[in-house]
């Protein structure tokens, strides 16, 4: 896929350990399509450690303190945007239930053998 001028949302929500992995991921995009335009959502512990990456255009916060709230709030900041490509690299029910909610005609995640809570 051609991602020169596209828009790309990562959803990887939890853990200070994964976001680290997700970096590389995050550098790689900005390589190869340096105009590409990149959203991140994820938690406020992870974001404190990435916040200002160069290679993110956009954080959106998902607090899971707020409850069903959270969902709420990236539906609405989310709402009227559409995402060339979603990956989704992150197994658990919540981060299926946000990349299922994100307007995009290519989701890339886990397979059902690998996946876990209903998200693949």
């Amino acid at each position: 896929m051609e991602l020169a001028g596209k828009r790309v949302a990562i959803v990887m929500m939890t853990a200070i350990g994964d976001a680290v992995h997700v970096l590389p991921v995050i550098n790689a995009l900005r390589a190869a399509a340096p105009d590409v335009h990149i959203t991140w959502i994820l938690q406020p512990g992870p974001h404190g450690m990435v916040a200002g990456h160069p290679a993110v255009d956009e954080f959106l916060l998902f607090d899971r303190k707020a409850g069903a709230r959270a969902f709420l709030d990236i539906y609405r900041a989310t709402r009227g945007k559409r995402f060339d490509l979603v990956l989704a690299l992150q197994v658990y029910f919540k981060a299926g239930v946000v990349t299922a909610m994100l307007d995009s005609p290519r989701k890339v995640g886990f397979d059902r053998r690998r996946a876990r809570d209903l998200n693949w």
